[in-house]
Parts: C-alpha cells; sequence; structure tokens
C-alpha cells in the first residue's frame, strides 16, 4: 500500500539570554551561540494513508515540553483542522541538554535560581508555540509525495546503565519511506534511547547533541531528511561524554547503524492502515495529597527546610513553591501521564510520555513479538518515570533520598516541582495495580492488546 508524505522543517534555535535546561542547579543563559550543523530543529513528518487517515510526527530539539504546553499546542492544531485528534500527534523531544527551557516544568526558578527565568522563559515559550503550529501549517500545505514505507531494527552500542541496572537498550528502530515513483528514498525516521549528554558539560551554546549529529550524517549520507526520536534513555548515559570527541564519536556510530541498514534495504513493509489510540493514566504520589492530614504532614517537612540553617539554595527554592501550593490548595494529587499507540499496519509506535526509564523498554519488548517502536519523551515531559527496583531504593531518578515521603534534595523531583516521589508498590507486591509501575505497564498493555 502506499501513502503520501509532508516532509517540512524549520530551525528553532533561540539567540542570547534564554534561559537553558539541562545541567541545573544554577542560572544559566545562552549566550545566542549555536554549533553549526547542530542547530536546534523542529522537523515534521505527515502521513497519510488510503483511507485519509493523517498521522503527524512532530520532533523538536529541546530538553523538554511540559504538559501544560503540550496541551496548548495540540488544542490549537485541533482547532486549526491540522490534526484530527490528540491520538494522531505525537509531540517528540530530543531531550538535549543544551536546549533551551519550555514552560515551567521543570521550574526555571527551582532550577536556576532567579525568578526573571520564569519570565524569560515563559516569552520563548510563547514564541516556541508559534514556531511549532506555523510548522505544521506549512507543512499540511505542502505537496505530498506518494510513498511506500518500510520498518527494520539494527543496533548500536552507545549507551551504559547509569542506574547500574544492567541493561541498555542497543535498538535502532528505522522507518524508510521511499517515492513510488522511481523507487528512490525520501526520508529516514530513526531512534535510540540514550541521554544527549554528549557535549561539554553546562556550556551556553545551543547544541542538539549526539542526535542532531547523527541525523545531519544520515541526511549527508544518504541526501534525504533525517529524524530522530528519542527512546526510554531515562537512565542511559553515552558511553563517551563531556567532549566534542564523544559527541562525534557517540553520533557517527549511531548513523552509521541508520545508513548501513537503509543501503541494506531488509526492510518489512508497513502497509496500512492506520489506527490510533491514547489514554491519559494519573501516577500516584508516595504521599496521599487528598488526605489533609497527610498534607499537613508534607507541609510541616516543607517548612522545616525553609527554616533550617544551610539548606541548599535549590532545595529552600524547591520547599517554598510547595508551601506557597499547600498554602493555596493546589497541590497536584497526581501525575498525569500520556501512553499513545499508533498502529502503521505492519509496525506500531508506541509514544510515552515523560523521561521513562529503559526497564519498561525491556519488558514490553520481551513481551510483544511485533515490530515495536518505542518512543519516550513524548508529547510531555514533567517527571521522571522509574519502575519499583528504583523506587524502592531511592536516588536522583526515584525523586527520594532519605525520605520517600517527601522530594528529595539533588534529586530530579525538586527541578520537576514534584511534591512527594512517585508511589512504589510494596514490596510484597511488585507491579501492584494501583502502583506507579503496574498502572504504567497496565495502560501499556492495553494499548497494545487492541
Amino acid at each position: 500500500m502506499s501513502f503520501t508524505m509532508r516532509i517540512e522543517s524549520a530551525d528553532h534555535t533561540p539567540g542570547a539570554g534564554v534561559p537553558m535546561g539541562g545541567y541545573g542547579w544554577s542560572e544559566r543563559r545562552s549566550d545566542g551561540s549555536a554549533v553549526e550543523g547542530r542547530r536546534l530543529r523542529a522537523q515534521c513528518a505527515v502521513l497519510t494513508d488510503a483511507t485519509g487517515h493523517v498521522v503527524v510526527l512532530l520532533r523538536v530539539d529541546v530538553i523538554s515540553v511540559p504538559r501544560a504546553v503540550y496541551l496548548e499546542i495540540v488544542t490549537r492544531l485541533v482547532s486549526a483542522g491540522l490534526v484530527a485528534s490528540p491520538a494522531d500527534f505525537v509531540l517528540a523531544q530530543s531531550h538535549t541538554h543544551n536546549g533551551p527551557m519550555v514552560g515551567r516544568v521543570p521550574d526555571p526558578y527551582v532550577l536556576l535560581g532567579n525568578e526573571e527565568d520564569v519570565a524569560l522563559t515563559d516569552a520563548f515559550t510563547a514564541e516556541f508555540v508559534g514556531v511549532l503550529v506555523r510548522l505544521l501549517t506549512r507543512a499540511r500545505a505542502a505537496a505530498p509525495v506518494q510513498v511506500s514505507l518500510g520498518y527494520a531494527e539494527g543496533q548500536a552500542y552507545l549507551a551504559v546503565n547509569r542506574e547500574i541496572l544492567g541493561w541498555a537498550p542497543p535498538d535502532v528502530p528505522v522507518l524508510v519511506a521511499r517515492r513510488v515513483s522511481d523507487g528512490a528514498l525520501h526520508a529516514v525516521l530513526f531512534g535510540h534511547a540514550c541521554h544527549p549528554v554528549c557535549h561539554p558539560f553546562a556550556t551556553r551554546t545551543f547544541d542538539a547533541d549526539h542526535c542532531g549529529r547523527a541525523a545531519a550524517e544520515v541526511t549527508r549520507r544518504l541526501g534525504v531528511p533525517a529524524l530522530f526520536f528519542q527512546g526510554a534513555a531515562g537512565d542511559l548515559n553515552p558511553a563517551s561524554m563531556g567532549s566534542e570527541s564523544a559527541l562525534r564519536l557517540t553520533g557517527d556510530r549511531l548513523a552509521d547503524s541508520v545508513v548501513a541498514m537503509v543501503r541494506n534495504n531488509a526492510f518489512l513493509p508497513v502497509d496500512g492502515p492506520f489506527r490510533t489510540a491514547a489514554e491519559t493514566i494519573d501516577l500516584p504520589f508516595s504521599v496521599d495529597l487528598a488526605d489533609p492530614a497527610a498534607v499537613e504532614r508534607l507541609r510541616r517537612k516543607y517548612q522545616q527546610r525553609v527554616d533550617a540553617n544551610g539548606t541548599e539554595d535549590s532545595v529552600r527554592r524547591h520547599a517554598e513553591r510547595m508551601l506557597d501550593l499547600i498554602s493555596r490548595g493546589a497541590l497536584p494529587r497526581s501525575l498525569p501521564m500520556t501512553v499513545q499507540r499508533l498502529d502503521l499496519g505492519g509496525l506500531t509506535v508506541l509514544a510515552l510520555a515523560h523521561e521513562v526509564v529503559s526497564g519498561y523498554h525491556v519488558g514490553t519488548k520481551n513481551e510483544y513479538a511485533k515490530p515495536l517502536w518505542i518512543m519516550a519523551y513524548a508529547n510531555h515531559v514533567d517527571a521522571y518515570v522509574v519502575a519499583d527496583d528504583l523506587l524502592w531504593r531511592g536516588g536522583y531518578a526515584a525523586g527520594w533520598q532519605d525520605d520517600p515521603e517527601i522530594a528529595g534534595a539533588g534529586t530530579a523531583a525538586l527541578s520537576y516541582l514534584m511534591p512527594a516521589p512517585l508511589r512504589a508498590s510494596p514490596r510484597d507486591r511488585p507491579g501492584a495495580p494501583d502502583c506507579t509501575e503496574g498502572l504504567v505497564t497496565g495502560a501499556i498493555r492495553r494499548l497494545l492488546d487492541k
């Protein structure tokens, strides 16, 4: 079966003074520079099957897009008739740590230490949303190209598990589009799971990191647009990092895998028709924030942090934010998570919101033998989503250090403005259906079993 495809791209690299995400806990604003060849891009692939069903894959080079901004984007796209429903649209974030902050999660004040950074981030966010809406408007108006689609998976051993959990999936999913008119290659969509932190740490230069390097190399070698989609990289770091040579090595090895697969041309046909579905699950916190007594206990703990001598600045800023939310009765009671399935006919794409750790990738791939591309950092990113093994142990990604009922100093729960870590299963009931791991795996199974 043939499809139509439209591909469009936009450079969204900001100028000087824009607050930058990643490598937090102090003020960090762009100096206006960007690495040539790895500037920040938004790229859009619009696919239409023979029935007229349109699926949009939009990927961007930013650290993350929070749920509030994602909802604004998707609402504008649906209202403008650019997508039929949120289930037909994926907003994929590369998670480069040398990109601009978007929205208020992570909280620019908590992360960077200056309320002025909130206003600067808000201003950039408004511009960024406009760029994406205009990009998709242009893509929908572009002349369609009739293409055939094929899927294959290769391997690239680029990452190590920083939580020492024993896995770092090497999967390199590749979707190729070839023109029906002459069989020539038209576009390449590919992915991998690895944190984009190869660039020398905490500079003020925008850089799409190894993901941007890999896409640029694929385009240079094959002569067609290449779009990168991040995988479940929450606990995966590059084996080589912290230098330009490490970045080039990592990006080039990923490009090598993609190019070798394309040239080998052993792809399974993707036949359509498209079928899409999505659901939002609510992940509970370790503290029942519907219980006034539990909220009061949490308030006292955060007040102690504010009052204590020697409290780290970022910890104090987070505690101030929590006390304000508590005083206004505005504490969130759960963490929404979008889980989405795009069945393209011969390939299923599973798109997971947030910084999902690789264990969810491994478990899902072991359970489902069908061609399955797992994306994370999809649609919105507002937290790490870890499984019971990490929630029991604590640490940076789990969000707690010495008290599992309060966001830990120096953990991701602080930057993501979480009142408490996510809820772990009881140790005698791993994967409990009302706790984080059970809720996530349950949603994945519901969607993939349909």
